[in-house]
């Protein structure tokens, strides 16, 4: 199996998933790993519809996505996996999943969230998971659109911690 891209996106599945990363990714499988929808028959159900016709999708929690992506069934495939917040990310590499980069994309704004760049916010929760990310040694990277400019969010976790921002 080959993982084409982890990102980070609380949108999980939408337009600029469809349209841009997953064609540009030429991607077979997308993977979404989310507690919360996992558990959530309508959110499920609605993410599928949006998946591109050619392309399979699962979405499942973290354990049940470390064993998919650990196991045999996705050897031919080109995976594109996709969660909404960092801790997922930190749970799959716990759990054995070879991530050496992730994108994050689109994290929101909310209570007890600090923007961190344009695109992200993040809570202080947030933020240590990304210090972890990136202590194993996993390259974190800011980018919208797959065309896009990108940014080091590796260089920004250095500049300080949650508190300085």
């Amino acid at each position: 199996m080959a993982i084409c891209l982890v990102r980070i996106d609380d949108r999980l599945i939408h337009g600029q998933v469809v349209m841009g990363w997953t064609k540009m990714l030429n991607a077979s499988v997308i993977v979404v790993v989310d507690d919360v929808v996992a558990a959530d028959t309508m959110q499920k159900t609605m993410m599928k519809a949006a998946v591109p016709i050619g392309v399979r999708s699962a979405i499942l929690d973290v354990a049940e996505g470390a064993a998919l992506l650990n196991g045999p069934k996705l050897t031919k495939d080109r995976v594109f996996v996709i969660v909404k917040g960092p801790a997922a990310v930190l749970g799959l590499i716990n759990a054995g999943v070879n991530i050496k980069k992730i994108i994050v994309g689109n994290m929101r704004t909310d209570d007890g969230k600090k923007r961190i760049t344009k695109e992200v916010a993040a809570s202080k929760e947030e933020w240590e998971c990304f210090g972890k990310l990136d202590s194993k040694g996993v390259e974190i990277v800011v980018q919208w659109m797959p065309n896009g400019d990108s940014k080091s969010f590796n260089d920004i976790l250095k500049r300080g911690d949650f508190s300085s921002l």
